[in-house]
């Protein structure tokens, strides 16, 4: 039997930003890494719905991540789509995270302490009408391989993670 999570999720604040205003076309909140995390590698799969007001073209995200004691993510997968895990595919890549800072240390339902980080990754130049998308990451990996997470911030957003041993 599926069942299904809402979650708020951090999306360390999607950022989508436009080039012509540079301005932040989506924040999820703040990032309160005292709640718990999903799994973005591994098989496991999370996505988080956000609106957009007007047509805009995307450039960047910023999202929220955690890793084990020692370590720090890398590189993602994602894709826009139109809905939670499907729907149309309006962008997705394989991109390396820069601007990589660790803003604390969090809890991740394994236990307290672990590094929290802000990541930044590129869209290039995507251009979506006015509507809800759905980002969703999969595939993380870290620099020493191991287990990365999406941190929860309880953000107006929904949210579903996919386990494949249960589904959404």
């Amino acid at each position: 039997m599926k069942s299904t999570m809402l979650l708020s999720l951090v999306l360390g604040c999607l950022l989508l930003v436009s080039p012509a205003s540079a301005g932040v076309l989506y924040d999820n909140g703040a990032n309160l890494f005292n709640r718990t995390a999903f799994p973005v590698c591994c098989g496991d799969s999370v996505t988080n719905s956000f609106t957009l007001s007007g047509a805009s073209t995307l450039t960047s995200a910023t999202v929220g991540l955690v890793t084990n004691i020692g370590d720090s993510p890398s590189t993602v997968d994602w894709l826009i789509t139109g809905g939670p895990f499907g729907g149309t595919t309006y962008g997705s890549g394989t991109v390396a995270l820069s601007n990589i800072v660790q803003v604390g240390a969090g809890y991740n339902g394994a236990g307290p302490g672990l590094p929290v980080y802000t990541a930044d990754f590129g869209f290039g130049s995507l251009i979506l009408a006015r509507g809800t998308y759905w980002l969703q990451l999969l595939n993380a990996t870290s620099a020493h391989s191991s287990t990365t997470w999406w941190g929860e911030s309880d953000g107006p957003s929904q949210a579903k993670w996919f386990d494949p041993s249960f589904g959404v």
